[in-house]
């Protein structure tokens, strides 16, 4: 630019010269072309922070609660094995049972009144041989048609009486049994629907913790794009002072540096405030394109 700085136009009668001011031309060569060539030349600079925030305390607790949770499964699997062994009881199974819930009523009350009726059996016996003696027919046939007539009396009443006790033991037996599995499956059902319930109240507390570590997460997420931002603002200052150079060149007036010639075959027009002119012209055109523009803009700028 030094040696062009003047350009000499030869027309069919005479020269002419037109040259820019000195203060243009240091305008142009200290502060327009320094800047833009620094701007080309720069490599670019990739932001090396931090973008996406991560997991914060509180969320990476809940992870590692989550992870060590049973969630009630050995509860939940008691029940299971309570259901699967009631749903699964053979015939025999269940008459065990009943059994060993009639075995303490026939103990109790069956032989108690076995022993009752003997009891009053052999009294009776004594009473009837005192009076087969009175009446003087003991050893006869009188006394044994007597006593028979007695014993099957006697007979009949205890074996109604047994059969009754007998028939009654088992009902309570049966009832039993079944009163005892269902209140195993009530209980197997219980555990499960407190089990559930646990595990809803624990999912909560679960969730209203993720819920404050999100928060916490968010406020490091926004001061990561902030530190983002600033670093693009930074890339972008360069550019932004270029531009207002430029735009600072298509302020000064077209008349300025000129040299008009006129009355020939071959009239020229030569200025260096048109060269300014024409980079204010790119300078609002960078202001409109990316005066503020971003990091990528400034290195596509360099890399023409």
């Amino acid at each position: 630019m030094g040696s062009s700085s003047k350009t000499v136009y030869e027309t069919t009668n005479q020269a002419q010269t037109s040259e820019l001011p000195k203060w243009q031309e240091d305008y142009i060569r200290n502060q327009i072309m320094p800047k833009a060539t620094a701007l080309s030349t720069a490599e670019y600079k990739p932001y090396t922070g931090q973008t996406v925030a991560g997991l914060s305390p509180l969320e990476q607790q809940v992870q590692t609660n989550l992870a060590k949770a049973d969630f009630g499964q050995p509860q939940y699997q008691q029940a299971s094995n309570v259901f699967s062994e009631l749903s699964s009881m053979t015939p025999e199974q269940y008459n065990a049972m009943t059994m060993q819930n009639y075995n303490p009523y026939q103990q109790n009350v069956i032989s108690a009144a076995d022993t009752a009726q003997q009891n009053l059996r052999a009294q009776q016996r004594l009473q009837e041989n005192e009076m087969i003696s009175k009446s003087n027919a003991f050893g006869g046939s009188r006394a044994d048609v007597y006593q028979g007539a007695r014993q099957g009396a006697f007979e009949t009443g205890y074996l109604q009486t047994m059969a009754d006790l007998m028939s009654q033991g088992y009902d309570k037996a049966q009832a039993q049994t079944m009163a005892q599995l269902a209140g195993r499956g009530q209980a197997a059902g219980s555990l499960a629907d407190t089990t559930t319930a646990g595990n809803q109240a624990l999912m909560q507390g679960f969730q209203g913790q993720l819920g404050a570590g999100q928060v916490a997460r968010s406020i490091e997420q926004a001061q990561l794009q902030a530190d983002m931002a600033e670093f693009d603002r930074a890339q972008a200052h360069p550019l932004q002072q270029l531009n207002a150079l430029l735009a600072g060149g298509g302020a000064i007036p077209g008349g300025l540096g000129t040299v008009n010639t006129s009355g020939s075959s071959n009239q020229t027009t030569s200025g260096g405030s048109n060269v300014l002119s024409t980079l204010g012209s790119l300078g609002q055109a960078g202001a409109s394109f990316g005066m503020f523009g971003s990091p990528a803009q400034v290195a596509s700028l360099g890399a023409r």
